[in-house]
C-alpha cells in the first residue's frame, strides 16, 4: 500500500506544480498590494489571494490520481 501511495503522490505532484505555477504567473500583484494598503495582514492576504485560488490544482491531482490508480 505504501508503494501505491508513493507512486500516486509522485505522479500527481507534477500536475499540481504545473497548475500552481501557471496560476501564480496570472495573479495580479496590485490586488495584493491594495489589500496590504488597506491594512490586511500578510498571512491573511496569502490565504485569501493565493490558497483559495489554487483549489483547482488539488482537484486536478485528485482526478488524475483516481483515473491512474483505480
Amino acid at each position: 500500500m505504501l508503494t501505491i501511495w508513493l507512486a500516486h503522490v509522485t505522479f500527481c505532484t507534477a500536475y499540481v506544480a504545473v497548475v500552481i505555477a501557471s496560476r501564480l504567473r496570472e495573479l495580479d500583484r496590485s490586488i495584493e498590494e491594495a489589500a496590504m494598503d488597506l491594512g490586511a495582514a500578510p498571512l491573511k492576504v496569502f490565504f485569501r489571494h493565493y490558497v483559495t485560488d489554487d483549489h483547482a490544482s488539488g482537484d486536478l491531482g485528485l482526478a488524475v490520481g483516481l483515473y491512474a490508480f483505480p
